[in-house]
């Protein structure tokens, strides 16, 4: 999503002018566990990491705890 707001703002797929264009971007994805996605030297200043643990053969974000969809199991069950 960002990559496509990027190259309709940059209005071309050349490299410097779609470089340009995701580097002034502001992106707000509501399916990522963390703010908005703002680039300051090619660095994601709005990212943090999100944990995942596979529970009862569901892939459940367990970190950070405002975006978490189950409790992390540790230490992990044994499968039998």
């Amino acid at each position: 999503m960002l990559l496509a707001d990027s190259l309709e703002r940059a209005r071309s797929a050349d490299k410097e002018k779609l470089t340009a264009a995701v580097a002034s971007s502001t992106f707000k994805a509501d399916l990522m566990p963390y703010g908005p996605t703002k680039f300051t030297n090619g660095q994601n200043e709005g990212a943090r990491p999100g944990v995942m643990q596979s529970l009862k053969g569901d892939i459940e974000v367990i970190a950070p705890e405002e975006f978490a969809s189950a409790k992390a199991v540790f230490p992990r069950p044994k499968f039998t």
